[in-house]
Protein backbone atom coordinates (compact mmCIF):
# COMPACT_ATOMS: atom_id res chain seq x y z
CA UNK A 1 0.00 0.00 0.00
CA UNK A 2 1.66 3.34 -0.80
CA UNK A 3 1.91 5.85 2.13
CA UNK A 4 0.95 8.84 0.34
CA UNK A 5 -2.45 7.29 -0.53
CA UNK A 6 -2.97 6.36 3.24
CA UNK A 7 -2.14 10.37 4.08
CA UNK A 8 -4.96 11.39 1.49
CA UNK A 9 -7.47 9.41 2.56
CA UNK A 10 -6.57 9.76 6.26
CA UNK A 11 -6.26 13.54 5.86
CA UNK A 12 -9.94 13.08 4.20
CA UNK A 13 -11.33 10.82 6.62
CA UNK A 14 -10.34 13.67 8.93
CA UNK A 15 -11.69 16.28 7.47
CA UNK A 16 -15.08 14.44 6.40
CA UNK A 17 -15.12 13.77 10.52
CA UNK A 18 -14.99 17.54 11.01
CA UNK A 19 -17.84 18.34 8.89
CA UNK A 20 -20.32 16.06 10.41
CA UNK A 21 -19.32 17.51 13.84
CA UNK A 22 -19.60 20.82 12.56
CA UNK A 23 -23.06 19.52 10.58
CA UNK A 24 -24.32 17.88 14.13
CA UNK A 25 -23.21 21.45 16.09
CA UNK A 26 -25.30 23.74 13.87
CA UNK A 27 -28.12 21.10 13.57
CA UNK A 28 -27.93 21.18 17.19
CA UNK A 29 -27.62 24.69 18.23
CA UNK A 30 -30.34 25.67 15.36
CA UNK A 31 -33.05 23.30 17.64
CA UNK A 32 -32.10 24.50 20.28
CA UNK A 33 -32.60 27.93 19.12
CA UNK A 34 -36.45 27.08 18.16
CA UNK A 35 -37.05 25.37 21.31
CA UNK A 36 -36.77 28.76 23.02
Amino acid sequence: MDFSTFESASQALSLSIYFLVGAAAAIAFVQGFKSN
